[in-house]
């Protein structure tokens, strides 16, 4: 079978094998929070044995997809709590997310994780590196260059491609 998106393709059961119920409280326990910083989804991909390097690959899947406007008013609005936008972001794509999530807007709206969001590429990386991140989780490894931990998560350049590079400072 063919995957429209480029990128790798295999068949995934529904269902969880971790759990006969749902928890909405387990699940906040252990997913990170769009709203996280380098630091807290470090601290909490270290809890279950992962690594930097594994956080960086799991958060490049999000080349493909969208989010909800819920996940990402506070950035344009009241980022870490300042009552401003997150000065990282682009001004001109600010501009496009203020009107898409305006201020007491329906936070169910969404808008596309990348400039490509049906495939699977690294455009995503490129609209990071640009500061047109869209959710503060993967913006966040851009702009923290150095976690108290002695972590640095960046993108580096090479060429026409743009290629994540880890650093561990001890």
């Amino acid at each position: 079978m063919e995957d429209e998106s480029g990128g790798p393709y295999w068949e995934v059961n529904l269902g969880r094998k971790d759990s006969l119920y749902a928890s909405q409280e387990d699940s906040n326990d252990i997913m990170p929070s769009p709203r996280a910083n380098a630091s807290s989804l470090i601290d909490l991909f270290t809890k279950f044995n992962l690594s930097v390097e594994d956080l960086v690959a799991l958060s490049s899947s999000h080349s493909i997809g969208k989010a909800r406007c819920f996940s990402i008013v506070f950035r344009l609005y009241n980022q870490s709590g300042s009552g401003k936008p997150d000065p990282a972001i682009d001004p001109h794509y600010r501009m496009e997310l203020d009107k898409l999530c305006p201020l007491g807007g329906d936070e169910n709206v969404t808008d596309d994780l990348d400039a490509t969001p049906t495939i699977s590429d690294n455009q995503y990386i490129k609209d990071l590196v640009a500061g047109r991140g869209l959710i503060n989780s993967d913006e966040t490894y851009i702009h923290t260059r150095k976690q108290g931990n002695g972590h640095r998560v960046y993108p580096a350049r090479s060429g026409k491609t743009v290629e994540w590079s880890i650093s561990q400072e001890y």
